[in-house]
């Protein structure tokens, strides 16, 4: 892999491990990969997608999921804070993405992926597993039902 290629594929690692509170943190994976699910179905590909703009539209949508799991966790989060937590819950899914994106277009292999300090919370979804693909499936169905739900009340 190119040095312009792997450094497109570089996810944010602070000194020191994740700036997200370590309770926040745990509650992320989940969200974030039911994020990635659905917009690998609709969404863009990260590989043609302008990662500013693109994070901001992600950070958008994980708001009222992060909002409603901390809630429910007893974690009270500034607004400031949720924002951080948004923004870098969105780079991470718009990374996981634009790698999963690189392996089937042969960019990187799954070999390099494995090595990845974040691989083990999104195992399933590198391997493309049934579990995962049967939860895709469940995700946009979903989808289209909230649509079509949508549709009627207008």
């Amino acid at each position: 892999m190119s040095k312009n290629k792997a450094r497109r594929y570089r996810i944010w690692l602070e000194e020191g491990g994740s700036p997200i509170l370590p309770e926040i943190r745990k509650l992320l994976p989940k969200p974030i990969l039911d994020l990635v699910l659905l917009e690998d179905l609709i969404g863009p590909s990260c590989l043609r997608a302008k990662r500013g703009e693109y994070d901001k539209h992600l950070a958008e949508r994980l708001r009222e999921p992060l909002l409603k799991l901390t809630r429910d966790a007893g974690i009270t989060v500034t607004d400031e804070q949720m924002a951080e937590v948004c923004r870098l819950a969105a780079s991470e899914a718009f990374v996981i993405r634009g790698l999963n994106e690189a392996r089937i277009v042969g960019e990187i292999p799954i070999e390099q992926i494995r090595e990845l300090p974040f691989y083990t919370l999104y195992k399933d979804y590198f391997e493309q597993t049934p579990e995962i693909m049967e939860r895709a499936l469940y995700l946009a169905l979903a989808a289209f039902q909230s649509m079509l739900e949508q549709g009627t009340k207008n």
